[in-house]
């Protein structure tokens, strides 16, 4: 027994000692940077980066890297490491190197940790670790880049005294180039750090008994708060550059930190960052006084961070959390349909707990009034106000609907476009931001440039928490619920004291992301090229892919990068290119040549690095946005933001396509002889030279070509000069057209008449001059359409040879050829270099005639592609095979289809039913489709629904012709332009079947039973009345399933005013000048003119709907004005095509529908008054 009683004694007392040293903090020690891997990428990985970040012939690359990088240095990042928060463990900055370079494989990298948190001790090594990291490489071709940095991280508790987030970076990193401390940001920031963290560290000592196996953890964190406390502060009053290695030195606000970074007089950059991140950001905190006198600097303050792993900090909306009375009183605004104020959810969810209780709704009513303004004086501690809350009482309160990955409980007036809007007048040239934007992932676990791949949310975001319930509670104690919300105002800080709880931390975490990319055009790999880049501004940013972009300013005889400041008097014309980023395999690349060992791998990259394949991912859509400052102090913010201004949809018409060698033209357009084709390619028959870049078509037969048909996206890219060749040997040709100054209409097919005397087997079409300084020609499609000599099989071939060498990317992706085939195989081979071989279904072989064609019988044999639809790099744009057609050809014939089988009919070749007109047939370029047709509604049955298209003058004829086909549940459904055609429909045919419809689907007729789509955008039904029954939503899955979104609206007549205001605007001023959409608004040198009074004619018109009983806000009036005109630029208006086929039009149910309105409500309508008038004018000129 005494042994037992020993033993326990024994244990008590190591025990007791133990404790006693967790108490007196004996454990704990200060942890170091660590050790970088001493060993670069292998050279083949880094010159694989050069070719994929170095397209098109450019003289720069592109190069990727991370601006705002944390470590286990900073005091966030080593709390998140803490097992009860479910941390890895340390991060050191060692880990952060290694990470760079072997995991994210990055081009350079900034180590940021908050400068708040750091020591002189921590300040030494992170500067030795920052030359380690950069050691193994060559300084002059390195494989990374490790720049030196440290955060500010200024926070104010109010709007007025907060400044926001500060990255600062330095060029160099020798010990005499570089400052010896890192400032710090004064105020709330340092007095936490110094004052607050030691004391609250002690709370961690618990922990230590309770997870004992990560004791050390918890005994690190107190060491590494007390060694915060415990530094000396750096005396005041002396200039930066006069004070020691010893100390901490901090300012107070961007003016102090400007003066001091100017004092020290390093290359220096400050990158402004999460200024909508309303997680630490006051309510109503705006960048406006960031631009009074001394609180920029133009000099250090060029870039701006646009998103990160907290969110999108990009877009701007006119919506506020908070706003204010006269009295500078803090009010919550009431919702809207865009924006939900957390306040105002606040005095939702008592109100609702209130009346749940029994008391009456004015008692509730002053109850929920109550509690909007406790939360709005609390700030980013509001939701403290209310007891016993759930993140999900909130719903989306805070948050920015219709933001692209926003920021959590987002802060507009932060953004990049409201800083680039603003302007302050205080002095007599009025003071503006002139930033670059860059991206990063502000990763506090050592791991820049996350974003290669969505992995593992605790790993690669910051969304980790609580590891245990117990220990959630303990961090953010829940309350009991209260009808009745708390008053915290007297509260010390705002509620700030409260730690943890004072941030939605478990309502942010799902707002976290993986991060973004900072993205330079670079002259090179090395340090002093880099930040060249960075300084000159052309950079860009990207959420996390590697997209590849070039935004250039051309002009007659040069052309300016991103970047650029540029003063011109005429309209600015832009070069956008983007290509998009590779597609990832899963693992790692091969690193047995380095000394990076797997061990290492599995632990910080978690054996998933950026290991790209040779496939590449699509560019759906490129958007513009424009920015104009204000030029006066009081001008509204949103109407300076055209978001976007333009808008191009990158169809897979755009991608198919073949284009000559970089600088094969020269900025005058002109070709220069020797980057592609070289000297005099083609002499005719009358000894014409002709020399330029060229394509020819190759016939097994000859053919009398008619016409040709061809389409380039770009007008900088377009053939201006040309010739077409023809010859039956390949070696005599023949002059058939020859063409100065074509068209410059980009974005639209183009018919070029020729009209050949004679037939030819080989074409030529050769281009000695393009449009613009694109420095390269391009087609999107081009189709030959001719007949054959004879009455001779339908035998063809579309073998095509263009003369950029194969090694360019641009030669045909298909090639199957039967010529010398004997018997017919069970696969074919692609003869381009592309190796896509394909498969044969059912297909036989035809030798008659003595030439050799693959037979198909149009239904059921055809040959499929290995490849699929996505070929990075050379997208699908070519297919070509010898072939002949037998069975019926009433109906048209599928030949060869690239994707899995004939049904899936996405890209293929396609023969219609004339027996003679070939097409291709993929997604962005032809479709066929069937449909029946009759000029005799006698000979029909009853219908389900009768779609209503035809013009007003023309209702009462066509809806008496077909009263045969109108049964008991017919409906009648009508999309016609303007309002009012409703009335007259249900007139004929009863109320009851009518529904009201709007489409902005926009197309016009090439030839017969040809047409041209130029949008994809949707279209609305509903009652006319309003709301959705169930025949609306029948009618909305039926169209939506067939390819033609329908969407079912709750109030239809808003929808048709909605495209009221744009046809307004848009339908008569096209018709009266007789232009384009891109010609009236956007090419047009006076656009600004052009746009305000379209702009006019619409808010006009607004006026008329809200009295109409239509509440529609002015954003909504203009967004679809906008969005027409921007995504159907080279369309005209229905009327301007009435106006030149001298038709009646639509005027009386547009303008003069708003006029006739806006009568009846004693509302002016002088603009759409005018409008009408002009219009009749117009008609009243016909012949």
């Amino acid at each position: 027994m005494r042994y037992i009683y020993f033993l326990f004694g024994t244990v008590f007392i190591v025990f007791g000692i133990y404790t006693a040293g967790i108490y007196l903090d004996l454990y704990g020690e200060l942890e170091e940077p660590g050790y970088s891997i001493n060993s670069e990428l292998p050279k083949s990985l880094v010159d694989q980066k050069l070719i994929s970040q170095k397209p098109f012939g450019r003289e720069k690359q592109i190069l990727f890297g991370d601006t705002h990088v944390h470590t286990t240095y900073s005091t966030d990042a080593f709390l998140w490491s803490l097992p009860i928060l479910n941390g890895e463990g340390p991060h050191p900055i060692a880990d952060a190197c290694d990470f760079a370079r072997f995991c994210a494989n990055l081009d350079f990298w900034v180590s940021t940790d908050h400068a708040e948190a750091l020591t002189p001790r921590k300040w030494k090594s992170i500067k030795e670790a920052v030359r380690n990291c950069n050691s193994p490489t060559d300084a002059n071709d390195p494989d990374l880049v490790t720049f030196l940095g440290y955060e500010w991280t200024q926070v104010g508790n109010t709007a007025e005294t907060h400044y926001g987030h500060k990255n600062v970076m330095f060029l160099d990193i020798e010990e005499g180039k570089v400052p010896e401390r890192a400032i710090g940001a004064g105020g709330l920031a340092t007095n936490g750090m110094r004052a607050g963290i030691p004391g609250q560290s002690r709370q961690l000592r618990p922990a230590a008994l309770l997870d004992f196996e990560n004791r050390h953890r918890y005994f690190n964190f107190i060491a590494f708060a007390d060694e915060l406390a415990e530094a000396q502060m750096c005396e005041e009053g002396i200039p930066s550059s006069k004070l020691g290695d010893d100390c901490y030195e901090y300012a107070d606000t961007p003016k102090d930190l400007f003066e001091k970074l100017r004092d020290l007089n390093f290359p220096t950059i400050v990158i402004p960052h999460g200024n909508t991140w309303g997680f630490y950001t006051p309510p109503n905190s705006k960048l406006d006084k960031q631009l009074e006198a001394d609180f920029n600097d133009d000099n250090l303050q060029i870039l701006f961070e646009v998103m990160s792993g907290h969110g999108n900090s990009e877009e701007y909306r006119s919506w506020r959390s908070l706003t204010e009375d006269q009295n500078g009183d803090l009010i919550c605004p009431k919702p809207t349909k865009e924006y939900l104020p957390s306040c105002w959810r606040a005095g939702e969810i008592i109100e609702e707990r209130c009346l749940d209780n029994g008391f009456s709704d004015s008692e509730c009513s002053s109850r929920a009034a109550e509690a909007r303004d406790n939360y709005a004086v609390m700030g980013v501690a509001g939701h403290l106000t209310v007891p016993g809350v759930t993140i999900e009482d909130w719903l989306d309160s805070g948050q920015c609907r219709d933001c692209y990955l926003p920021s959590f409980n987002y802060r507009p007036a932060g953004s990049a476009q409201y800083g680039l809007a603003i302007s302050n007048f205080d002095q007599e040239n009025p003071m503006r931001f002139n930033f670059g934007f860059i991206a990063s992932s502000d990763n506090h676990r050592a791991r820049p440039g996350t974003g290669y791949k969505e992995i593992d949310r605790f790993v690669t975001t910051e969304a980790n928490g609580p590891s245990h319930d117990y220990v959630g509670e303990a961090l953010y104690p829940v309350e009991e619920i209260k009808d009745r919300s708390n008053d915290l105002r007297d509260q010390p800080l705002l509620g700030l004291r409260a730690g943890f709880g004072a941030f939605e931390a478990e309502r942010e975490a799902s707002f976290f992301t993986t991060g973004g990319l900072a993205a330079v055009h670079s002259s090179g790999r090395d340090r002093e090229s880099i930040w060249q880049s960075l300084t000159s501004k052309e950079t860009y940013g990207t959420t996390g892919d590697r997209i590849l972009l070039w935004f250039d300013l051309v002009r007659q005889d040069s052309s300016s990068p991103m970047g650029s400041t540029v003063n011109q008097s005429d309209n600015p014309r832009f070069r956008v290119k983007a290509v998009g980023a590779f597609e990832q395999k899963p693992g790692c690349p091969d690193y047995s040549s380095t000394d990076i060992t797997q061990e290492e791998i599995e632990r910080i990259c978690k054996n998933e690095c950026y290991n790209p394949s040779d496939r590449r991912k699509n560019i759906s859509r490129i958007e513009v946005v424009k920015i104009t400052p204000q030029i006066s102090q009081n001008e509204p913010i949103e109407n300076l933001i055209y978001d976007a201004w333009k808008t191009f949809s990158a169809y897979t018409s755009d991608q198919n396509r073949w284009q000559s060698l970089t600088d094969t033209y020269d900025s005058s357009g002109n070709w220069v002889s020797g980057v592609g084709a070289t000297g005099v390619q083609f002499t005719d028959t009358n000894g014409g030279e002709h020399s330029g870049e060229w394509i020819k078509l190759q016939l097994p037969k000859s053919i009398k070509l008619d016409y040709i048909r061809y389409l380039c996206n770009y007008t900088d890219f377009m053939t201006k000069d040309f010739v077409i060749l023809g010859s039956n040997d390949d070696t005599s040709w023949t002059l058939l057209k020859s063409v100065t100054g074509g068209t410059s209409i980009e974005d639209v097919y183009h018919t070029l008449h020729i009209n050949a005397d004679g037939y030819y087997k080989y074409y030529v079409w050769l281009t000695t001059a393009i449009n613009g300084t694109g420095g390269e020609v391009l087609f999107n499609d081009i189709c030959f359409y001719g007949h054959e000599e004879g009455s001779g099989s339908l035998d063809t071939t579309l073998k095509t040879v263009y003369n950029v060498p194969a090694t360019t990317g641009t030669q045909l992706e298909v090639y199957y050829d039967a010529k010398d085939l004997t018997t017919m195989p069970s696969t074919v081979t692609d003869l381009s270099p592309n190796s896509n071989g394909g498969s044969v279904t059912g297909a036989s072989l035809d030798t008659t005639d003595g030439i050799e064609s693959f037979k198909f019988n149009g239904s059921s044999q055809y040959i499929t592609s290995t490849h699929g639809l996505s070929v990075p790099g050379q997208p699908v744009h070519s297919q070509c095979v010898w072939f002949k057609i037998t069975g019926d050809t009433s109906d048209y014939q599928y030949i060869s289809v690239i994707g899995t089988t004939n049904q899936t009919n996405q890209a293929g070749l396609v023969l219609l039913n004339d027996g003679k007109t070939l097409l291709g047939n993929y997604y962005g370029g032809d479709r066929v489709i069937k449909v029946k047709a009759t000029s005799d509604p006698s000979s029909l049955d009853k219908v389900d629904a009768v779609i209503v298209m035809c013009k007003a003058t023309a209702l009462d004829p066509a809806l008496n012709s077909i009263k045969n086909i109108i049964g008991d549940k017919t409906v009648f459904m009508s999309f016609q332009n303007g309002i009012g055609h409703e009335a007259i429909i249900q007139s004929i045919v009863g109320n009851e079947k009518v529904i009201g419809g709007t489409t902005t689907q926009a197309s016009n007729i090439l030839g017969p039973g040809h047409i041209m789509n130029h949008g994809s955008l949707p279209s609305w039904i509903g009652e006319y009345e309003g709301g959705i029954t169930d025949r609306i939503k029948e009618i909305a899955d039926t169209f939506t399933a067939h390819n033609l979104e329908m969407i079912a609206a709750e109030d239809v007549k808003k929808r048709k005013w909605m495209k009221l205001f744009a046809l307004t605007a848009i339908g008569p001023l096209s018709a009266i000048f007789d232009l384009h959409h891109t010609d009236l608004y956007i090419n047009n040198k006076a656009n600004e003119v052009s746009r305000g009074l379209g702009k006019e004619i619409i808010l006009e018109t607004r006026e008329v709907a809200l009295a109409d009983g239509v509440n529609v806000s002015e954003d909504e009036c203009l967004f679809m004005f906008n969005k027409i005109v921007d995504s159907m630029q080279t369309n005209k208006s229905s009327m301007a095509f009435d106006v030149q086929y001298k038709r009646k039009t639509e005027i009386d149910f547009i303008s003069g529908a708003v006029s006739k309105i806006g009568k009846k409500h004693g509302i002016k309508t002088p603009l759409n008054d005018l409008m009408y008038k002009m219009i009749k004018v117009k008609e009243g000129m016909y012949s």
